[in-house]
């Protein structure tokens, strides 16, 4: 694990020994990161998000800037720069750098280019469209 490692809530969260973490990583509950065989350890990127619940499985990379959905399920790497996985098996649904999106800086505002990112709001009905 490199600097900037980010447990937001309190939960079971396994990580396999060989697994090699970017900086920047924001884990939430019930992540597990594991191996197959018991050392094909997944490689994460730098500022990567991990989803409540989401399984990252096997030797397997997942690129910078990527956004792992709650629940999803990884047995694939993840190639895409700024991209967006969800599903059972994850897929890519947004290639739109929503990961900029769920990362605070170090003051606790959110970051200074989130208005550079292509996300739509639809403030009138209260949703995030990715």
């Amino acid at each position: 694990m490199k600097w900037g490692l980010s447990i937001a809530h309190q939960g079971c969260i396994q990580i396999n020994d060989n697994a090699v973490c970017g900086k920047n990583l924001r884990i939430h509950e019930g992540v597990t990161i594991c191996a197959s065989g018991g050392i094909d350890a997944p490689c994460i990127g730098d500022n990567v998000f991990l989803g409540s619940g989401c399984k990252i499985i096997g030797r397997i990379n997942i690129s910078n800037d990527v956004t792992v959905g709650v629940g999803a399920v990884v047995v694939q790497s993840v190639n895409g720069s700024g991209v967006t996985v969800t599903g059972v098996p994850a897929k890519i649904m947004s290639k739109k750098n929503s990961h900029k999106l769920v990362f605070w800086s170090n003051n606790g505002e959110y970051m200074s280019d989130i208005e550079n990112t292509d996300v739509n709001f639809a403030t009138k009905k209260g949703k995030l469209r990715l």
